[in-house]
C-alpha cells in the first residue's frame, strides 16, 4: 500500500518513493507507518497511527463529554504541529461520534483514510476556485446530513514570525464560520498545546517550502510526546449570529482557541515552612464560650472578637488561614498567617459547637477609627495599594474586609459563607453609619495566567469604578494585556475560565460573590508576599447592593 508522499510535497519537490530525497525527508518512513495503521484491524486508523509515531494526547473527560452526539458540528482548532494535530483530533472524535470528515488540503488527504478528507486547493488559481467551490458544497451537504467536520482555519502550521518574535499561525480564514452559519451548525473551539522543533522554525525563515518539507520529520520526531487538548463549550448557531458576520465570528473563535491552547504558566511558589500544630481544642472552646454570638444556626455560631479576647483562637485562625490558602495556590509561606494588622482588627469567625472547631473567618476593620488612630498605614489594603484621602471621602464610613477563608472540609457547603456574611450584616446593623464595604480579593496562582488575564480584562471593561480608580494606585502593578475581545458577562467569564483550567475550576468563589453584590473593582495588584497572587481591590456600595442580597444579609 506504499503511496507517494503528499501532493503538496510532490508539487514542490517531485520526490519518488525510495529516492535519496524521500529518505532525507523521511517520507517513506511516514507513509509506511500510515499504511501499517490502515492495515491494523485492532484499532481505528488514528489511534494506530499515533501509536506508531509514539505520540499521545490528553483531554479532560469532562470536555470530551461536551461534544454533541448528533447534529451538524464543526470543530475549529489551532494547528501547532502538523500531521499530529489531525491524527489527534481524529482519534478524539472517533471516541464520541465517528461521522466526521476533515476539510483540508491534499497533504492531509494523503495521510488519512480514503474519503475522510474534503480537499481544498490552497493555490490562488482559477482551477482552485472551482475545486474549492465543489469542496464547500460537499462540506455543506455533509453537515446538512448531520455530520461533523474538523477544520484548521489558519490553513497552515504555526511557524516563527520574525517581526512578531514568536511562533504563531496566519490569521484564521472565515470558511468554517460561513459553513456553520449557513447550515446552523454547532461549533466547538479546540486548543492544542504543542510546537515544532527549532530546526523547523529556522527552516521556515530560510524558505517556506523548506519548512513544508520538514513537516514529515516533525511528525516522526515526537515519540514520547503527549499533546494537551482542550475543548471549549459548544457554541450554538444563535451565539455565532450574535457576534456578527463571518469575519467577526472567526476572530472570536480564533481568540477562544488561543486561550485554550495557552500553556498554563504559573510562577514558581516560594518555599513553605511547616505549618504550626493545631491549638488546644479546650483552650479555644473556653475562649469561644465567653463570647456573645452574633448569629446562631443549629450547631453553627458566628462570633466577633479582638485579638486580646481570643489569643488561642486567633492563633488557630492564623494556622487555618495558611493551610486553606496554600491549598489554592496562595499563602504567605510562613508557619501560620498572622501579621501586625491582626492585633487591632476585629475577627469574625464561624464556630462548630458540635465539633468544637473554627470553620472559617473574616478579618474586618471600620475605617474611621483606624484612620483616626493610625492613618492609612493602619489598614491592610494600604499595604497593597496607595490609597489617597479622596478614596475615603468618596466611600464614606466603610468596613474593610479581608483574609477570609472557609476551611477545605466545609467548602462544598452553602452555610459557611452564608453565615459569615450574615455576621457581616450584623456588624453593619451595629454600625449603621457604614455605607461601603471594600477589600482585596485574591485570584490565586492556582489559576493560569490566561485565566487571570480573562478575569482582569472583564473587571477592567465591565466592573470598573472609574472615580475611585483615579484615587488608588497599586504598589505592585499588574498590567492587563490588551485583547480584541473581552467576555461580555460574568457567566461567560466563568465558562471560559472553566474551559481553560485543566482541573475545570470556575471563578474564585469570593470574587463571584462580591460581583453578585454589584461590587466593582478599583485597582489590580500583584502580591509578591502572598504567593504572587493577583489582588483586585473591590468596593461594594451598600445602596447599590441588589435588593435580594440586602434582604438576605442586611435585614
Amino acid at each position: 500500500m506504499l503511496q507517494q508522499a503528499s501532493a503538496a510535497l510532490r508539487a514542490q519537490f517531485s520526490p519518488q518513493p525510495g529516492t535519496l530525497l524521500t529518505r532525507v525527508l523521511q517520507l517513506d518512513d511516514l507513509m509506511a507507518k500510515r499504511d501499517a495503521a490502515l492495515d491494523d484491524p485492532t484499532a481505528n486508523f488514528y489511534d494506530g497511527a499515533l501509536r506508531r509515531l509514539g505520540i499521545g494526547w490528553h483531554c479532560p473527560a469532562t470536555q470530551t463529554a461536551r461534544i454533541p452526539k448528533t447534529g451538524p458540528l464543526i470543530l475549529v482548532a489551532n494547528h501547532p504541529t502538523g500531521f499530529a494535530d489531525g491524527l489527534i483530533l481524529g482519534s478524539l472524535l472517533a471516541l464520541v461520534r465517528p461521522d466526521f470528515k476533515f476539510l483540508g488540503n491534499a497533504m492531509l488527504s494523503d495521510m488519512a483514510p480514503a474519503g475522510s478528507v474534503i480537499c481544498l486547493n490552497l493555490s490562488e488559481t482559477r482551477a482552485a476556485v472551482v475545486e474549492n467551490a465543489r469542496a464547500l458544497r460537499q462540506a455543506l451537504q455533509w453537515l446538512g446530513r448531520g455530520g461533523a467536520v474538523i477544520v484548521f482555519p489558519s490553513g497552515e502550521v504555526a511557524s516563527f514570525d520574525w517581526p512578531a518574535r514568536r511562533v504563531r499561525e496566519p490569521a484564521w480564514k472565515d470558511t468554517a464560520a460561513r459553513l456553520a452559519m449557513s447550515v446552523g451548525a454547532t461549533v466547538v473551539p479546540v486548543g492544542i498545546t504543542g510546537t515544532n522543533s527549532v530546526t523547523f522554525h529556522a527552516a521556515g525563515l530560510a524558505h517556506p517550502r523548506l519548512r513544508t518539507a520538514l513537516l514529515v520529520r516533525e511528525a516522526l520526531n515526537k515519540p514520547g510526546t503527549t499533546l494537551q487538548v482542550k475543548l471549549g463549550r459548544p457554541l450554538p448557531p444563535e451565539r455565532l449570529t450574535a457576534w456578527g458576520e463571518a469575519a467577526e465570528v472567526i476572530q472570536h473563535l480564533e481568540w477562544r482557541s488561543q486561550l485554550l491552547s495557552s500553556a498554563p504558566t504559573r510562577p514558581v511558589a516560594a518555599p513553605h515552612l511547616a505549618i504550626v500544630p493545631a491549638q488546644s481544642c479546650a483552650a479555644v472552646a473556653a475562649e469561644v464560650s465567653a463570647l456573645p454570638a452574633l448569629i446562631e444556626q443549629g450547631h453553627y455560631a458566628v462570633y466577633s472578637a479582638v485579638a486580646t479576647q481570643i489569643p488561642h483562637t486567633l492563633r488557630e485562625i492564623g494556622r487555618l488561614r495558611e493551610v486553606t490558602f496554600r491549598g489554592i495556590g496562595e499563602g504567605t509561606g510562613a508557619a501560620l498567617d498572622l501579621d501586625r494588622f491582626d492585633t487591632h482588627y476585629q475577627h469574625l469567625f464561624l464556630w462548630n459547637h458540635q465539633k468544637k472547631e473554627v470553620i472559617g473567618a473574616y478579618r474586618v476593620a471600620r475605617t474611621n477609627p483606624v484612620l483616626s488612630s493610625q492613618g492609612p498605614e493602619g489598614l491592610y489594603t494600604g499595604s497593597l495599594f496607595r490609597i489617597t484621602p479622596a478614596f475615603f471621602a468618596q466611600t464614606g464610613p466603610a468596613l474593610e474586609l479581608g483574609r477570609s477563608f472557609v476551611r477545605q472540609e466545609y467548602q462544598g457547603e452553602f452555610a459557611p459563607l452564608h453565615l459569615l456574611w450574615k455576621g457581616i450584616g450584623a456588624l453593619i446593623k451595629q454600625n449603621p453609619e457604614i455605607r461601603t464595604l471594600f477589600g482585596a480579593v485574591s485570584i490565586s496562582n492556582g489559576y493560569s495566567r490566561a485565566s487571570q488575564t480573562l478575569m482582569a480584562q472583564y473587571l477592567r471593561r465591565h466592573r470598573w469604578h472609574a472615580a475611585l480608580a483615579a484615587v488608588v494606585t497599586p504598589r505592585c502593578s499588574s498590567p492587563v494585556p490588551s485583547s480584541r475581545f473581552t467576555p461580555a458577562s460574568l457567566d461567560e467569564v466563568a465558562d471560559l475560565v472553566e474551559d481553560v483550567e485543566s482541573d475545570g475550576k470556575g471563578l474564585p468563589v469570593l470574587l463571584r460573590h462580591y460581583l453578585n453584590l454589584n461590587g466593582q473593582a478599583v485597582a489590580l495588584h500583584r502580591d509578591r508576599k502572598f504567593s504572587n497572587v493577583l489582588d483586585a481591590l473591590v468596593v461594594v456600595e451598600l445602596d447599590r447592593m441588589p435588593p435580594k442580597m440586602k434582604a438576605r444579609y442586611l435585614a
